[in-house]
């Protein structure tokens, strides 16, 4: 019996040298998971490595479509147990559309002194590893383009809110300079109401409003696309932000000068002396914050309008349609005017008009498809459409 053991031990000793000669092992499963109202994305995996060793991870987006990889985050994940885990969140709405890449790492190199000991020993000729898996969300190449434009007509229209904070902290402005007699005043314009020293309760209760509203804008657009996978989103987003945090800082400065006008002064000289340096300090501080708020409005196309052009491209097909005779089709001339005006509207608006031209653009298709006539309802319905985005033009500030 004891030569048979050898026997055995003898035949089958190359092959259990042989497995664990085999070399480093690891498997690569991504997916995205969700927990109560937020999301992750989780990779995980088993392995023969041993406890303490470390796995580099690489999380990176790339648009359908395109083979360009868009870096999301990186994570160093040990083994426990034979396995491993990591995530990627939480994130409070469902990542966007397109293929994740997880590239999962091996290094000997940066591995603990005392693990590359025991790899050393136990595996021969140890090199580096790398696996990548891909996890695709999204049911189609489709869904990733809209996505991102959904997301940038929310953003566009937060624009649009914080072009209305700025206009009313612009208008506010003065208020600050204009409550000391000794101080130079912007010009006001008719109907503005002049400071008086009972006001600066309400103006204080208006700054810590105004400041609220700043940070619920930020708030709001950090829920578009948290994990950064659309430049021009990204972009969009850094732009109010830049512009509510100069905004903030701003209005910290005007109330700092507010307090110091209220504190009794020591010295009446020197309090003036003091005030004008603090006063001119702000003032460069406001004209600097204009000018870079601006340029961040701009960037979201906020006021990058040429009002009598679309007013004009509008006002074309508004004529054409009041003037068509519901017992006869419209004539091919202007149903060519129109497409004409419908394209110039296309590449001269932005697209936080997207909504209304939209809807603007299906209801004519729907006429200029049919060789009937058309009816008054749709008239009406397309009259009323031009009415509203002519409304909206009008009423956007240009800089």
């Amino acid at each position: 019996m004891r030569y048979i053991w050898l026997l055995i031990i003898f035949l089958f000793l190359p092959l259990l040298l042989a497995a664990e000669d085999a070399g480093i092992t690891y498997t690569v499963k991504p997916e995205l998971k969700q927990e109560a109202s937020v999301y992750f994305l989780s990779v995980q995996g088993t392995t023969n490595l041993p406890d303490g060793a470390l796995l580099d991870i690489t999380f990176t987006y790339r648009f359908p479509g395109s083979d360009n990889e868009r870096y999301l985050d990186y994570e160093r994940c040990p083994v426990k147990g034979g396995s491993y885990e990591t995530r990627l969140g939480p994130l409070r709405r469902r990542p966007a559309s397109g293929e994740y890449l997880f590239k999962v790492n091996f290094d000997p190199d940066r591995q603990p002194d005392a693990i590359l000991k025991n790899l050393e020993s136990k595996y021969k000729g140890l090199t580096g590893i790398s696996k990548t898996e891909v996890l695709t969300i999204g049911a189609s190449s489709e869904d990733a383009p809209k996505e991102r434009r959904q997301m940038m007509a929310i953003i566009q229209k937060e624009g649009l809110a914080l072009k209305s904070i700025f206009e009313d902290i612009k208008g506010h402005y003065h208020k600050y300079l204009g409550s000391n007699n000794n101080l130079p005043s912007p010009p006001r314009t008719s109907g503005e109401e002049t400071f008086r020293p009972e006001d600066s309760k309400a103006l204080a209760q208006w700054s810590k409003e105004t400041v609220g509203k700043l940070e619920s804008l930020v708030k709001s657009i950090l829920l578009e696309d948290e994990l950064r996978v659309f430049e021009s989103v990204t972009q969009a987003k850094a732009s109010i932000e830049n512009s509510a945090f100069l905004l903030k800082s701003l209005l910290q400065k005007l109330d700092g000068l507010q307090a110091f006008k209220e504190q009794p002064p020591k010295d009446e000289a020197e309090h003036k002396r003091q005030l004008a340096i603090l006063t001119e300090e702000i003032s460069g501080l406001y004209k600097l914050t204009v000018k870079e708020v601006l340029e961040n409005l701009k960037d979201l196309g906020i006021f990058s309008l040429d009002k009598k052009v679309l007013i004009a491209s509008l006002g074309k097909i508004e004529a054409i349609i009041s003037r068509a005779q519901e017992d006869k089709p419209l004539k091919d001339e202007d149903k060519a005017v129109i497409m004409q005006e419908i394209v110039a509207l296309s590449q001269n608006l932005p697209d936080m008009f997207y909504d209304e031209l939209h809807q603007l653009v299906s209801d004519i298709i729907n006429v200029l498809k049919s060789n009937a006539p058309i009816v008054k309802q749709a008239k009406d319905g397309i009259i009323q459409k031009i009415k509203t985005l002519r409304s909206e033009i009008e009423t956007t500030t240009n800089y």
